[in-house]
């Protein structure tokens, strides 16, 4: 019982450094900007928890995200960097493989592996002006989107 205990204790300290507007928090909205990026989503990763992400390793965040699920909460984090959406039913590719079920984890690992080679978030990153198709060249290995984010 005193392991739940100290388990809630610590989930409780490591929400309030999310709101707190120290040198801490501002750290930590650091982390968890470079956390999303890595994952690939545009919502923010504590807005939606119940969305595995099983492909980045574990750690801090991915452990307080799994407190919030199972909490049925969320958590919205007004300084954290939001890609942008480009257009009209657009998505972000890794939320959308990351919630398919028909999927291995080895090979959500590899989608975004190659994500973050081709350095894209969304669909239309990848797509053409309309949405609809996906030139060949940007899938032979070759291509990659030019951005101004440290993709390192």
């Amino acid at each position: 019982m005193d392991n739940v205990k100290h388990s809630a204790l610590q989930d409780q300290w490591g929400l309030y450094y999310f709101v707190q507007t120290d040198i801490t928090a501002n750290d930590i909205i650091t982390v968890l900007d470079a956390y999303k990026l890595a994952s690939g989503f545009v919502s923010c990763v504590m807005l939606i928890p119940t969305i595995q992400i099983t492909y980045l390793g574990a750690g801090w965040i991915p452990h307080l995200r799994a407190r919030l699920a199972a909490l049925d909460g969320h958590m919205s984090i007004e300084k954290a960097w939001t890609p942008h959406l480009q257009r009209r039913d657009n998505d972000s590719i890794m939320e959308v493989i990351a919630d398919c079920r028909g999927l291995t984890p080895k090979e959500k690992q590899l989608a975004n592996k190659t994500r973050i080679w081709l350095r894209v978030i969304c669909i239309s990153d990848l797509a053409d002006i309309e949405g609809v198709i996906i030139a060949w060249n940007r899938l032979t290995g070759k291509w990659r989107a030019i951005s101004a984010r440290n993709w390192v």
